[in-house]
């Protein structure tokens, strides 16, 4: 687990069992045999997951694939020391999200404001560069931001012109309740997702909206078919990968909605659609591999089941 100076929890893991739960020690019996427990459900998970093994820092990580929910995870999960490398500012934030052109927050606005009213308060929980902060204060929320870092916050209320908390301190969880919560891009990241997702939701007010969208990298898709089938093909000639793990877990569709009912909320929206990437800025067959990708998702059939992104919404439960 990620902890600031006076131990309070990273952002990303729900306690101090999230950095022990994906390395198990030997004389459990699941390890003997090969597995790990799933991040996600908790069920039985065993080696042949995506994407392949790699290296990072110095240490191996290899990929599980759950027997329960379908959800892929890393194993073993970095350390607190390490998650800190991971996303230093010129390593993720400065790469990922100095120049977002996949940026297009129109449909996650537009849920929001048929379900909230005018100046509703709206945290992005994990805001990045605070490109939907800026959206979310022109749609008319009252909208604020957490990122992970003092410089990572400083530099998303620079650009979106909202406040923006610090995760490490932890002092959003001392503000009044939330109308929204948005998480862009974030679930992926969790180290304990289960624990983490209820601390968050507890942040809302009973009606309160649990706004999330991200990476689908095990659903149907072209595009996806093709990256996992490299992947395999590299490991096959027992190539390690050399890429940084910053995904520590990889849903399908299925496995994401599974997260999400595991949170008791009431569901109101949920979307699949494809965007092309990681082809999508390239050239070439690649270029063309995700243009007709986008086009394959969009076709009766396959619309709305198809695809590597997800748009959800739920609603918490109203209080008595």
């Amino acid at each position: 687990m990620q902890t600031d100076t006076n131990g309070a929890p990273s952002p990303f893991s729900g306690g101090e069992q999230a950095v022990r739960r994906g390395s198990w020690p030997r004389h459990d019996p699941l390890a003997a045999l090969g597995g790990a427990k799933c991040l996600a459900c908790g069920a039985p998970a065993w080696r042949g997951g995506y994407p392949h093994d790699t290296r990072f820092d110095g240490a191996g990580y290899r990929f599980f694939a759950c027997a329960g929910c379908g959800a892929h995870f890393i194993n073993p999960v970095p350390d607190a020391a390490t998650l800190a490398r991971m996303y230093a500012p010129d390593a993720y934030h400065q790469a990922f999200y100095a120049d977002d052109g996949r940026a297009n927050h129109d449909t996650m606005i537009t849920h929001l404001r048929a379900h909230l009213t005018d100046g509703a308060r709206v945290l992005d929980y994990g805001c990045g560069n605070g490109d939907f902060l800026r959206a979310a204060l022109a749609a008319g929320f009252l909208a604020q931001g957490a990122e992970f870092g003092a410089s990572a916050a400083d530099a998303a209320a620079e650009r979106s012109g909202a406040s923006v908390f610090d995760l490490m301190r932890g002092d959003w969880r001392d503000a009044d309740e939330w109308d929204a919560i948005h998480l862009g891009d974030v679930i992926e990241h969790m180290t304990d997702p289960l624990p983490t997702l209820a601390g968050i939701v507890a942040r809302l007010r009973p009606g309160g909206v649990l706004a999330a969208q991200g990476p689908l990298e095990l659903n149907g898709s072209l595009i996806g078919m093709c990256v996992r089938a490299w992947a395999r093909a590299k490991a096959a000639r027992g190539q390690q990968g050399s890429f940084i793990p910053w995904h520590v877990l990889y849903f399908d569709a299925r496995a994401q909605r599974a997260l999400f009912d595991r949170l008791g909320l009431h569901p109101i929206a949920w979307q699949v659609h494809e965007d092309g990437w990681p082809y999508s800025h390239h050239g070439g067959a690649r270029g063309m591999i995700a243009r007709m990708g986008v086009a394959l998702a969009r076709l009766p059939g396959l619309r709305g089941r198809w695809g590597n992104r997800f748009v959800a919404l739920y609603r918490k439960p109203a209080a008595g």
